[in-house]
Parts: structure tokens; sequence; C-alpha cells
């Protein structure tokens, strides 16, 4: 089984507000006068993120009335007919499905009866969470009932395979400190509950790291990279990470993943107070400090006279808790 972690952005709205006429699989004039018209209210700039998110979460709700509206509203926009190219994210598994053909492949998709499943890590803001929902139903041609929606990265589903997951990750998309803490400390929790409560042990995990912020990546690395330290223990099968240059659609760039070994990081942790409560900016104490000081300066550091996590080092201990 593979769990594609798939950072997402706002090349999906760019694409249905300004290309319309690019984005459809065939000539479908029906379809391509309701992306012209609805495009901007599919995924809005901004908006009240309470009510989007409670929205969201009914939409996904069979027999609900607003699942009743988004049903209608796929009916006319049809994502079943978006080409691969509409967004980063659709392009970065199209190619990553098919690593040698040329061109990109017309369509991505996970089929119902595929083993895998997707993970949407999507900013925790309006244009994010519609985002991450209208890329989840091209991926899903159309279908709801095969989107979970996290509304914490401690939430869980009974079958994985097959379905696409919309997390939205707080501070994803904030500068500052306390949402650097905040994001990191959500991505651990995440991995967490993927490895140990969702897809059990052995899972290959790929992130695709094309859509979303660039100044978003360092914490996704950083997650993929503690999870890539459970190989050695049998939790996690491999992890690998890709981005799709915007000008080459043709090929897939590797990107290099540090091992941080479950060994290391749990005699590096085995100090951290745990009943610390900092103030906001800081990470929790490390009492006392290991010797070895292996993850100084990215998982810890010096502040004054004491040790101190960083958002990091917050992500990583909600990963290996």
């Amino acid at each position: 089984m593979t769990v594609h972690l798939v950072s997402v952005g706002l090349s999906l709205r760019n694409s249905l507000v300004n290309k319309p006429d690019q984005c459809l699989d065939g000539d479908h004039e029906d379809v391509l006068h309701a992306l012209i018209d609805r495009a901007s209210e599919m995924i809005p700039a901004s908006g009240d993120l309470i009510r989007h998110r409670r929205h969201l979460s009914e939409q996904l709700v069979p027999g609900t009335p607003l699942a009743a509206d988004l049903a209608a509203e796929i009916g006319e926009v049809r994502p079943d007919l978006w080409l691969s190219r509409v967004s980063a994210e659709l392009a970065s598994l199209a190619r990553y499905s098919d690593s040698r053909s040329k061109p990109l492949p017309r369509k991505a998709r996970l089929g119902s009866r595929s083993k895998d499943t997707v993970v949407l890590l999507a900013t925790d803001t309006v244009p994010g969470l519609r985002s991450a929902l209208w890329n989840a139903l091209a991926l899903t041609s159309g279908d709801p009932t095969r989107i979970v929606w996290f509304a914490n990265p401690q939430d869980t589903v009974g079958h994985a395979a097959g379905r696409v997951i919309i997390a939205p990750i707080p501070g994803l998309a904030v500068g500052g400190d306390t949402a650097m803490f905040q994001a990191m400390g959500s991505l651990g929790r995440l991995g967490h509950t993927l490895i140990r409560h969702i897809v059990g042990p052995g899972a290959d995990y790929v992130f695709h790291l094309s859509g979303g912020y660039k100044a978003t990546i360092p914490y996704l690395i950083g997650l993929a990279e503690g999870m890539r330290g459970l190989v050695h223990n049998g939790e996690v099968a491999s992890v690998s990470a890709y981005v799709l240059h915007e000008d080459d659609l043709n090929s897939l760039i590797r990107l290099p993943l540090r091992v941080l070994p479950y060994e290391v990081l749990e005699k590096e942790f085995e100090g951290v107070d745990k009943n610390d409560q900092p103030s906001n900016g800081m990470g929790r104490r490390l009492l006392p400090m290991s010797p070895h000081r292996l993850l100084e300066g990215y998982a810890y550091e010096r502040h004054r006279e004491e040790w101190r996590l960083t958002p990091f080092g917050e992500g990583l201990i909600h990963l290996i808790p």
C-alpha cells in the first residue's frame, strides 16, 4: 500500500478562474460555461473559515442538504472531466503514476478499488480547504463518498484504501515561530495517526510537494525525514519525496531525505519536559540534555541557560510519542 501525502496550493483555483477552456478533457461547452460562472465561488479567495469548515464537513455527509447541493454542483462542473494539468497536485500524482510516458498523463485518478490512499495537506484557510475539496473530487472522479474530512490530525478512518483524506494543517500558511510550532505539531500527530492507527505497519509513503506555498516544504521534509527513521523498526516500508518542475512536467525531481533513526530520536528526546507549557513561539524544555547533541540546531537549540525544542523537534516528538 502506498500513502501519497500531497501539499495543496491554489494552482487549481488559478486554472479554473483564469484558464477554464484548458481544464477539460474534450469539448463540453455546458461544463465550460458552468466553470466560467462558478469557479470563483467554488474556491473563494477569502471568507469565514469556521463557516467553511462546517460546510465542508457537512457536504461530505450523505443525505444532508449541503451534500445534495454539492452533488448538484459536481454535476454541473464535472471534476471527472478535469485534466491533470489543471493543478500542481493532480499533475504531480499523474506523473508519479506513469513516470515514463510523454506528455503528462491526461488524468490523475484514484480508483475505488485502489490499495492506495491520498492525503491532501491543506492550509487551514478558506481557499486552501476548498482547493483540497475540488482536487479530491477530481481524484475520485466526482465521488464525494470516497473523501474523508479530518477536523483534526488525530482523526481516523476505518478503511483508507481508495479514499482521499483532506487534512487541514493549522499554521501552515502563517509565518512566525508560534505558527511553525503549531504546524509541525499537527504534522507530527498526523504522521503518527496514519502509521499507528489508520494504515498500519509496512506501507510506503510518498510526499508530493509541487503544490502549496514553497515556504512549507521544510516543514514537510522534516516530517518525511522523521517518518523515514521508522523504516528500521518495521513501521514504515519506505519514504520518498518529489517535486514536479512547473516548466517541465515530464520528470519528477526526487528530493534527498536524511534518515533520523527511531533509536536516535528516542535517546535525544528522553529528557523532554512534557509538563512544560512554554510561552508562544517557544519549544518545550529538555532536562537533561543528551550528551551527544546529534540534533542540535535542528530539533533543539540553546536559549540562554537551557535547551528547548525547535518546531521540527516538536513535530518529531508528536510523531514518536
